[in-house]
């Protein structure tokens, strides 16, 4: 068996650009898993996620990379011609469905927004794993590349409700058992064992393709995040980076590579240099703007950064909240549910 890298120019989803495709795709999952495991290792981990951490890695990856959405759909004439009727059906289905459970109780609410982000986090990963396959998929690897993501999930529901959350304070359903949790401990690493044997022994040389790494990846920060780790801090960094940042890699390859076409593409005029930066900043502040609501009529837990506005209290209304609170996150909603077809093949 020789030792190298096999992945060859027609394994990448974008030939051309494999450094950047590897750079924002491929690698952030191990580059942040890596750093996790080494700041803990030297004892500089937080057990809590810092305002700035939060900034950076919250609203700047995860709330950004929903908003790039944007991109492919809204502002994109293509996606705005192929999903006419899914780009207006789908948010008001959201919000018509948020306020209903908003109505019935903030607790349904959360907890059903809660699962579907989680049924998003664990698709997207299957997704990816299918764009790089490129043939299809055997029912050992699909069960491989779910289990990254939902055997470390399923602990977590296992072992209880932890130091960190998903949105909010038991958000999910929890059925604690230690035994089911530690016989899951060891599932989860020989699934991914087995599928690396698996493809060693068939390629004859060791797996290093695309593919595989998005399976290695998935596993890596999906396990260190959740059960190695398990605090907010090395949660929220695994969860979002792992997951934001091979979004808006996809993102800015596709639509945003110089090429006439997708220039053209957008409703937004792109300048001819510095294609990636502009539309990078219209996200962050987009994303920026919509915590900011967040927290001055919800939550009051970032003063650092919108403490100058909060000139009155927040929301109290429990009707008010069934209706804003829906609407405030309608961008994730539609993100979610937009995000099962606009990848398909593509």
């Amino acid at each position: 068996m020789t030792v190298q890298t096999i992945a060859k120019k027609e394994d990448y989803l974008f030939p051309s650009q494999r450094r950047k495709e590897k750079l924002f795709i491929l690698w952030p999952p191990f580059l942040i898993t890596a750093f996790v495991l080494l700041t803990t290792l030297l004892n500089l981990a937080p057990q809590e996620t810092n305002p700035f951490t939060w900034l950076l890695a919250v609203v700047f990856i995860d709330v950004a990379h929903v908003w790039s959405t944007l991109f492919r759909t809204y502002l994109s004439r293509e996606g705005q011609k192929k999903w006419q009727r899914q780009l207006i059906l789908v948010p008001l289905f959201c919000y018509l469905i948020g306020v209903f459970l908003h109505a019935l109780g903030p607790q349904h609410f959360w907890r059903v927004l809660a699962y579907f982000a989680v049924f998003h986090f664990v698709r997207q990963q299957f997704g990816l794993y299918r764009l790089y396959d490129g043939k299809e998929t055997s029912l050992f690897d699909k069960v491989t590349i779910y289990s990254c993501p939902l055997i470390p999930l399923l602990i977590w529901h296992f072992n209880g409700p932890q130091d960190f959350s998903w949105f909010v304070p038991k958000d999910f359903w929890y059925f604690p058992n230690e035994t089911l949790a530690g016989l899951l401990k060891w599932i989860g690493p020989s699934l991914v064992i087995i599928y690396l044997l698996k493809e060693t022994l068939t390629l004859k040389e060791l797996p290093l393709r695309p593919k595989h790494l998005i399976v290695l990846g998935t596993f890596l920060s999906w396990w260190t995040g959740i059960v190695w780790m398990a605090n907010d801090w090395a949660f929220t960094l695994t969860n979002v980076i792992a997951h934001g940042m091979p979004y808006f890699g996809l993102i800015a390859l596709k639509h945003f590579n110089r090429d006439e076409h997708a220039r053209k593409d957008q409703l937004i005029p792109l300048p001819s240099k510095a294609t990636v930066l502009w539309p990078l900043l219209i996200v962050c502040l987009l994303a920026f703007f919509e915590e900011g609501l967040w927290d001055i009529l919800m939550w009051r837990d970032h003063p650092v950064f919108y403490g100058l506005l909060y000139t009155s209290g927040p929301l109290e209304s429990f009707s008010l909240k069934a209706l804003i609170v829906p609407l405030l996150a309608l961008p994730q909603a539609t993100h979610y549910a937009l995000d099962g077809f606009i990848w398909r093949r593509t």
